[in-house]
């Protein structure tokens, strides 16, 4: 149990368009339920369901029943919209309610600036609104500054953090330090020992630093630091898009949300993420702190960052024990 200065819980709203996910809406709810509890709290009751635009189900309907009346209907249809003067094409085209938008805009109006995740199954749920997604984002931004966007639905290509352990096989090991969590200056220790201006990722340094230093400033002032090692690897393997902080852990605090400094470090709505759990494998916490590579990284043809494998990697061990 971590002493004063532990995490605040951060607030998760969700948001999603029923006709974008079929039937898997609360399947859908449940993953961001699941990442709200990472957070330290609860997206209950702060989940946002779009129904249906009704227009392109009646349209669709009518054209069953046309289909039905060997295409009698659809004809008269247009021909009564022509008479009244309706312009049944801007009819069809017409913006859906958005009731659940505004509803959430309502909700986020209320969080008083406070640091928090807007969680969304893809980008593709705020198009169709009846504005163009970038204008829909710009709402969100200038109503909740401190709220940022993030998707389930990008994958970064890393496997999942609660099956993996700091293997030293593992591919794209950038630094690789073990420190005890009371030594002094242990955030210092790790630092010193990460260099990635080598690597072609010096614009990543100050991210990195202060997700360190955030994640072992923690673990330092925690009551169980006596007994708590940390290993901290930097990874970034050929073909990724972000970079990944990872900090394994003697102690066991999976429970604890991470620290809402991380929300801001990581750009949550640039497609980086913060995830703690308890790996099944070393029975301990671990949290992995995914950065966004600079636009300025060289790309593939996918558009992903091509980093050369290291030849070397930076692996350190401090005897830290008091």
């Amino acid at each position: 149990m971590a002493i004063a200065g532990a995490a605040m819980t951060v607030p998760v709203w969700g948001y999603m368009q029923l006709s974008l996910v079929g039937g898997r809406a609360h399947e859908v709810a449940d993953e961001i339920e699941q990442l709200a509890r990472g957070y330290g709290g609860s997206a209950r009751g702060r989940i946002f369901f779009e129904k249906a635009a009704p227009i392109p189900l009646l349209w669709s309907l009518l054209s069953d029943a046309d289909e039905q009346a060997d295409g009698q209907l659809i004809p008269r249809l247009r021909a009564a919209a022509a008479a009244r003067h309706v312009d049944l094409g801007r009819l069809l085209r017409a913006a859906p309610p958005t009731t659940a938008l505004w509803r959430l805009l309502d909700a986020l109006a209320l969080s008083e600036s406070q640091p928090g995740v807007l969680v969304v199954p893809a980008p593709e749920h705020f198009d169709g609104l009846g504005l163009p997604r970038g204008l829909v984002l710009h709402r969100i931004t200038a109503t909740a500054p401190n709220v940022a966007v993030t998707y389930l639905a990008l994958d970064s290509g890393w496997p999942e953090l609660s099956l993996c352990a700091p293997d030293d096989a593992r591919s794209g090991v950038l630094a690789d330090v073990t420190v005890h969590a009371a030594v002094g200056d242990a955030a210092a220790i790790v630092h010193s020992n990460i260099r990635l201006g080598r690597r072609g990722l010096s614009d990543l340094r100050g991210p990195v630093t202060k997700v360190v230093h955030v994640l072992v400033s923690a673990a330092a002032a925690d009551e169980a630091a006596a007994r708590n090692s940390l290993r901290v690897q930097v990874r970034c393997p050929p073909g990724a898009r972000t970079l990944a902080v990872e900090v394994w852990e003697t102690h066991d605090h999976s429970d604890d949300p991470v620290p809402t400094e991380l929300i801001q470090i990581v750009e949550l709505d640039h497609g980086g993420s913060v995830h703690r759990c308890r790996s099944t494998v070393t029975g301990a916490t671990v949290t992995r702190c995914e950065i966004p590579l600079p636009d300025s990284e060289r790309t593939d043809p996918a558009g992903h960052a091509v980093l050369t494998e290291p030849q070397h990697r930076d692996s350190v061990i401090v005897d830290g024990q008091p």
